[in-house]
């Protein structure tokens, strides 16, 4: 049976082949924007996958975000073992657009089973406000 060691998101994350290790780089843990709906540009899903030997090296799966009932996306992702009983997946995903504030799930899928997942607030972002001052009619000139 699949275990999964952890499944996160961040706003970005890297493998570096030459040492095996994996650098993850500003969690999601809550997320604050100025207008709904928001696009995300880009965010990093990552998990770390263990397997028992009597399970296939080459996993298909999907990954899905959902605000409430509200499919955001779904895509399928494969999982290679490469002969190994453990891996790590690193899926960059853009474009989501979050259209109001709320909870934003985002999980992983073996066939129709929900294996793990990851949540995180979107709440709006209450900032300064800008006024722009007006300019005079008649710009006066120094000499």
């Amino acid at each position: 049976m699949l275990k999964v060691k952890y499944f996160l998101c961040s706003d970005s994350a890297a493998i570096d082949s030459r040492r095996n290790t994996l650098s993850i780089f500003h969690i999601a843990e809550n997320m604050y924007v100025p207008v709904f709906p928001f696009l995300m540009t880009r965010i990093s899903i990552l998990a770390s996958i263990e397997r028992t030997l009597d399970e296939p090296s080459l996993m298909e799966a999907s990954i899905s975000a959902r605000q409430g009932d509200t499919e955001l996306f779904s895509g399928p992702v494969s999982v290679n073992f490469v002969h190994q009983l453990s891996t790590r997946v690193v899926v960059e995903v853009g474009g989501v657009v979050i259209p109001q504030p709320g909870r934003l799930k985002f999980a992983l899928h073996k066939a129709a089973q929900e294996i793990a997942s990851y949540e995180f607030s979107v709440d709006r972002l209450d900032g300064p406000t800008i006024e722009q001052l007006p300019f005079p009619t008649n710009p006066t000139k120094s000499d």
